[in-house]
């Protein structure tokens, strides 16, 4: 529990191989973002690294606020980037980003779940009341939803099972409603994926 200490996070996991992360609460952590700069997950960070493995985890009460113009966040519960790994029986409730500033092109790619030139697999997990920004006062902004997974080479291809994805929101530069204008993009509030699979999931009320 970081207990909402500005700047913390709880897990930091990078260039590293066969770990596994089980039967953990995560809670309490809060990420200021800078202008011009980025974040991977006041949760779980994870980079360049293979096989890591999140089993039966609760991520919860996690935040990430944006404080200037061209900020990038990766997820308020776990981020992957250019990594490999696996997320089952897992738990992510009242996630939130926002927004302590004004700018352009204010980003959340990937609220939740967040995985950026990877493959992973998510299994089996409940996503859900999670509430995340993208939008910007001066337009760019971009939000990508509760679960994201970008793949952009031949193999990062993920997949998301017998998942629960619901009441998840995205918000724009009041955070309060998704469809704004001046040139804003917002994906799904759900489940953006490049590549991959869904097999099995309820995906309602986003």
């Amino acid at each position: 529990d970081a207990t909402g200490v500005e700047d913390t996070r709880v897990i930091d996991i990078r260039g590293s191989a066969f770990i596994r992360v089980e039967d953990l609460m995560v809670k309490g952590a809060r990420l200021v973002t800078p202008s011009g700069g980025f974040r991977s997950s006041a949760g779980a960070n994870v980079q360049y690294s293979g096989a890591v493995d999140f089993v039966r985890c609760t991520f919860t009460d996690n935040n990430i606020a944006y404080s200037g113009a061209d900020s990038i966040n990766f997820g308020s519960g776990i981020a992957f980037v250019s990594a490999r790994g696996t997320v089952s029986e897992c738990v992510f409730t009242n996630l939130t980003s926002t927004q302590a500033g004004t700018g352009n092109s204010q980003k959340c790619l990937g609220g939740a779940v967040s995985a950026f030139k990877c493959a992973i697999d998510v299994d089996r997990c409940v996503i859900r009341d999670n509430s995340f920004s993208g939008g910007s006062s001066g337009g760019g902004g971009r939000c990508y939803g509760a679960v994201t997974t970008l793949g952009f080479w031949t193999g990062d291809e993920s997949n998301v099972r017998n998942c629960l994805i619901a009441n998840n929101k995205m918000g724009g530069a009041s955070n309060a409603n998704v469809y704004s204008p001046s040139g804003r993009q917002y994906f799904s509030q759900g489940l953006t994926m490049t590549r991959g699979s869904v097999v099995n999931c309820t995906i309602v009320s986003n």
